[in-house]
């Protein structure tokens, strides 16, 4: 039994990155955006919360889960690169 060609289309990698964002912009708005965002705060705060439980770790800016957008971490003295905990 002969199996049937497949068809290949040549589209160019813009689209397909077009596509995948279009893609993913559909599913946060199914999910719903006030969903999403109460799971950033949610997944923030236990972020602070393990860090904070490092010992010789200081973190430097706010410590609210609605408002850390970004901090600095400083272990021991030694400044750690910045890491941006919300990315907006």
């Amino acid at each position: 039994m002969e199996r049937p060609a497949l068809e290949v289309r040549g589209r160019h990698p813009e689209h397909r990155r077009r596509d995948r964002l279009g893609a993913a912009v559909d599913y946060l708005q199914a999910l719903g955006l006030a969903t999403v965002r109460a799971h950033d705060i949610a997944l923030t705060a236990y972020a602070l919360e393990r860090l904070a439980g490092i010992e010789n770790l200081e973190i430097q800016g706010p410590l609210d889960a609605r408002n850390a957008r970004q901090c600095d971490l400083v272990h021991a003295g030694a400044r750690i690169p910045r890491y941006r905990l919300d990315r907006r």
